[in-house]
């Protein structure tokens, strides 16, 4: 008989661990400057998450801290839907943290997204 084994707990190992004021330093500066950014709006929820996806997986192997995503004000479907996502992709440990901008013109909006950044193989 097999001794069962707990289940590992431990994160990605090659992923480091960010605090949440990490993840706020990096959002923050994104508002200060620049970051790059995807324009969602107006497209049906199915095409704008995978869209998403996409561009937050190549954002990721460029090295980019953190990403705007644009979703529109609306009615908040697209917004809620991106929000669902991002937050599964947080526990996958693909998104580090995200937030809606404090900008008051972009703001519910604009989404701001800190990424985990992926060591360059050499």
């Amino acid at each position: 008989m097999r001794a069962k084994s707990k289940p590992s707990t431990a994160k990605h190992p090659f992923i480091p661990a960010y605090s949440a004021r990490d993840v706020e330093a990096a959002l923050f500066a994104a508002e200060l400057g620049s970051a790059p950014e995807i324009d969602l709006h107006g497209q049906s929820t199915n095409i704008a998450l995978s869209e998403m996806e996409t561009f937050l997986h190549q954002e990721m192997m460029y090295g980019s801290d953190v990403v705007r995503i644009i979703h529109g004000r609306g009615g908040q479907i697209l917004r809620q839907a991106i929000m669902k996502r991002l937050e599964q992709m947080k526990k996958q440990q693909l998104v580090a943290g995200y937030r809606d901008t404090t900008n008051p013109m972009q703001a519910g909006a604009v989404t701001l997204v800190a990424l985990y950044r992926i060591p360059r193989q050499r």
